[in-house]
């Protein structure tokens, strides 16, 4: 009888100390749960995102297209760009994606521009920063005396770089966005100081707002609505040629009201243009169809002084292998000169990472000027959107002038 006593005393025992073991383990565990509960609550806490936005996401996608805005300078720059985008709570309606992306090129350059073309018929600064024919731009004090340089055949190493921001913010009334775009040139040639064109300066600046989905408002400076997007200067990949075949004025500051619907779109818009012979202010439309596989486009400008543009481009692709732009058009410009301008662009994709480029420009100037001719190609290899290597040429014959030769190989790096 002692001895089941004992042995029940025994389990009992045994079985307390078992209780107290796991209640002391069970404890441990509570006490390790809220301590990561607290750790967590104050992870939480911490303030990893702007007051009243929940999601940053940083990638690489598309590049932002600026509604009511057909800009030839982006093409330095890619079809993808870095974006940062921030989603707002449900109490801050407000969304916004901010974009950025750039190049940098060199080029080894060989030009025998003929003096008389520079300095009579071109009239282009030396200290043309950007290469769109102005003055318009930081950096780019007018220069004419000098453009005689240019008739010495020189063989130059020159280099440009360029950074482009483009904004973009849903806001009650609609997106409102802008784009502004730098470059850092060294790209003067023919022995001229290169001292002021390694400043940074503007290369285009736009604002728009988007009233509704197909109306848009912008203004700024990036291009002259009176330009044809059909003719080889502006279809070309080409970095240091061009058949001087761009229609109307070049960069005047400009109010524009656009409006798009699938493929038509209209646009009408103010524009002054600043240069060494006074202002010229006017007013300028286009009208653009942009199909898969034909477009068209009207221009048209008119300014002061009786200066005007008019013209008509199209473009056609041959399937998957080819496409092509022609163009003309009338024109009278500030220096004086009429006449009409008429072109092609075709362009071959030879393979997935090359594409070759061929065009001719023939100006017809009926006063005040030369008529000049000049064809122009170019081939390009990009194994990758990050990187283009290249080589083109063009040949000008003017009437009243010797002929000019530009070529170039070209190195053209994007991030």
């Amino acid at each position: 009888m002692n001895a089941v006593k004992i042995a029940l005393l025994g389990t009992a025992a045994l079985a307390a100390v078992s209780v107290s073991a796991q209640a002391s383990e069970t404890s441990d565990l509570i006490a390790q749960m809220e301590a990561l509960n607290s750790r967590i609550a104050a992870l939480e806490s911490a303030p990893s995102m702007p007051a009243g936005y929940q999601l940053l996401s940083v990638s690489t996608t598309d590049a932002i297209i600026v509604p009511g805005l057909n800009s030839e300078k982006d093409k330095m720059y890619g079809p993808k760009a870095h974006n940062i985008g921030i989603l707002p709570t449900a109490d801050v309606p407000a969304s916004t994606n901010i974009q950025w992306s750039g190049f940098v090129r060199v080029g080894l350059v060989y030009d025998s521009t003929d003096p008389i073309k520079t300095a009579a018929v071109d009239a282009k600064p030396a200290a043309d920063l950007n290469g769109d024919g102005d003055t318009l731009d930081a950096g780019e004090p007018f220069a004419a005396a000098v453009a005689a340089t240019f008739g010495n055949s020189t063989l130059d190493l020159v280099s440009r770089a360029g950074l482009k921001v483009v904004g973009t913010t849903d806001t009650a009334v609609g997106e409102v966005g802008v784009r502004i775009a730098l470059l850092a040139s060294v790209e003067t040639r023919g022995g001229v100081n290169r001292s002021h064109d390694s400043a940074v300066a503007t290369d285009g600046y736009w604002g728009w707002w988007k009233i509704t989905p197909e109306l848009t408002l912008g203004g700024g400076v990036d291009g002259s609505l009176g330009n044809s997007s059909n003719l080889f200067d502006n279809r070309c990949s080409c970095a240091y040629i061009n058949t001087g075949g761009a229609f109307g004025h070049n960069d005047p500051t400009q109010l524009r009201l656009s409006y798009a619907s699938g493929p038509i779109s209209f646009a009408v818009a103010v524009e002054d243009e600043g240069h060494s012979g006074g202002n010229q202010f006017g007013v300028a439309s286009e009208l653009k169809w942009a199909g898969d596989s034909f477009g068209f486009d009207l221009n048209a400008g008119y300014y002061s002084k009786k200066n005007y543009t008019v013209n008509a481009g199209a473009n056609f692709a041959l399937g998957d292998i080819a496409n092509v732009g022609l163009a003309a058009g009338v024109f009278r410009e500030h220096d004086g000169s009429k006449g009409m301008k008429a072109g092609a662009f075709l362009g071959f994709t030879l393979s997935d990472s090359l594409t070759a480029e061929l065009g001719a420009t023939y100006i017809d100037v009926k006063s005040g000027g030369s008529d000049s001719m000049t064809v122009a190609g170019g081939l390009y290899y990009t194994p990758v959107s990050q990187l283009t290597l290249g080589a083109e040429a063009s040949y000008t014959d003017v009437k009243s002038g010797e002929d000019a030769t530009v070529a170039a190989l070209i190195s053209i790096w994007r991030f």
